[in-house]
């Protein structure tokens, strides 16, 4: 019931005080898992999102691509790596740019 309660005195604080930026969005996911091997597997990740800013007409175009990487190296141990890369094209030249990251995890899990 908190939880509702927060989420509509948000909803209503959005709708008496609009800020500038306020926009909508239309979003493409698409996702493919690939199992290499028993212990080795590939995710790849698109997401293609177009933003409509109200106020000043402005329209940006993000897609993001995303390489998973997972090899369980025993029954306990997995490890993990990932690249992803973002563009955004805008119709204002101050808001296109792109962005490379990198990132990987150790996971240790217990199976009994």
């Amino acid at each position: 019931c908190y939880g509702v309660v927060v989420v509509l005195l948000r909803f209503l604080y959005d709708l008496l005080a609009p800020r500038s930026q306020q926009r909508d969005q239309a979003a493409v996911h698409a996702a493919y898992h690939l199992q290499v091997t028993r212990d080795f597997g590939v995710d790849l990740l698109y997401r293609y999102a177009a933003q409509f800013y109200a106020e000043d007409s402005r329209i940006d175009h993000n897609q993001a691509f995303s390489l998973g990487l997972g090899y369980n190296v025993n029954r306990w141990l997995r490890v993990d790596g990932s690249l992803s890369a973002a563009r955004n094209d805008s119709n204002r030249s101050a808001f296109e740019y792109d962005v490379l990251n990198l990132g990987g995890a150790v996971w240790l899990s217990m199976r009994f």
